[in-house]
């Protein structure tokens, strides 16, 4: 799975040099002052597999855990932590083609994207779209 993790526009500063996936060992592959892009099988850094249907539904968590100093560590710690919940959907059986064009000279991560979905009726059921508005899934795996 490839994930890109923009942290701009949550409400604490987040260091997305400091984040990982559900397994702390799996860290970003590449960062900037913004975001996190990982890239990970979907058998490894905690991702967890669900037969829903007849589609399987991977999903895992990218964690924000800063290094708080001993002396720090309180209840009331002004270092923030908090997660967010990825996910894809593929269909448990058949088989599905996906290209991607890549041109020579890559642009800059633009800074607000696109959101591509899927629309299942069972979609709100799943932890990494609760909270959203429409039955949509992020597209990808």
């Amino acid at each position: 799975m490839v994930v890109v993790v923009d942290t701009s526009r949550v409400s604490s500063d987040v260091n997305p040099r400091l984040t990982s996936l559900l397994d702390a060992s799996c860290v970003p592959i590449e960062t900037d002052g913004a975001r996190a892009l990982y890239s990970f099988s979907l058998d490894s850094c905690g991702t967890s597999t669900t037969l829903v249907e007849d589609h399987l539904v991977y999903t895992n968590e990218v964690r924000y855990r800063p290094k708080v100093p001993i002396d720090l560590k309180t209840f009331s710690s002004p270092y923030p932590h908090f997660s967010i919940p990825i996910g894809c959907i593929h269909p448990a059986n058949g088989t599905r083609a996906l290209t991607i064009y890549q041109p020579w000279a890559l642009p800059a991560w633009p800074h607000s994207r696109a959101s591509r979905s899927h629309h299942h009726p069972w979609a709100q059921q799943h932890p990494f779209i609760r909270g959203r508005e429409r039955n949509g899934l992020p597209a990808g795996g």
